[in-house]
């Protein structure tokens, strides 16, 4: 008898469950032999089960498809986790790529992906639809400046971040001097030395810098 991949389908919504096991059918490799639209359910089937791959919902009634991800991370099962979702969120991702979730794929575009989806994650990959990958890359670029930026941050001398949290509340050179009880020209020295240690250039960058950084 040919071995097929087995599947399970974790998701509370009757019209996609049924399209879903549809779908599957027309695969010859692959084998529904579960479906549930509850986390105990599904944490059961796939204990006993243990199939290839579990179509998972994240929001599943009142738990969360990450509930059933985390225990079958932390109980290695060999049970792979592919994420089925609404959520077109960067964040999201991360957060589902952290608990060991293997595929992560819209809703929207379920049908012309979820093949090629579980063929990947069968073959030891992560797939991730390509709307989410470019978000995923976006959010990862964000992280990476910010993470630069707090690195650069850290180099700022109190008196620097003082001037840094005047400068947001877009004080003048002659405001931040009489504040501070120092001379225009030492207010612009400090404001050369903040830009050269942020590497920030332009008339108005360092005052853009403080506000996105919130340091009113």
């Amino acid at each position: 008898m040919e071995y097929k991949n087995t599947i399970v389908i974790v998701d509370d919504h009757p019209l996609f469950l049924e399209g879903i096991k549809s779908f599957l059918k027309k695969e010859k490799e692959l084998l529904l032999i579960g479906e549930t639209n509850n986390v105990d359910d599904a944490l059961k089937i796939i204990s006993e089960k243990q199939p290839d791959i579990a179509l998972l919902d994240i929001e599943i009634k009142d738990k969360s498809g990450f509930d059933v991800a985390e225990i079958i991370n932390k109980k290695s099962l060999k049970t792979k986790i592919v994420f089925l979702t609404m959520y077109n969120d960067a964040e999201i991702l991360d957060k589902a790529l952290s608990v060991g979730v293997k595929g992560f794929i819209l809703k929207e575009h379920t049908s012309s992906e979820l093949v090629e989806c579980i063929k990947s994650v069968l073959a030891g990959k992560t797939y991730i639809s390509p709307l989410l990958s470019e978000s995923m890359l976006r959010l990862m670029k964000l992280k990476q400046q910010n993470d630069e930026q707090e690195q650069l941050l850290s180099k700022l001398t109190v008196s620097e971040k003082r001037i840094l949290k005047l400068i947001a509340q877009n004080k003048t050179t002659k405001e931040i001097a009489v504040e501070l009880n120092i001379s225009p020209k030492t207010v612009e020295n400090h404001r050369n030395n903040i830009s050269g240690k942020l590497n920030l250039r332009g008339t108005h960058s360092l005052f853009k810098f403080a506000i996105n950084k919130k340091f009113q």
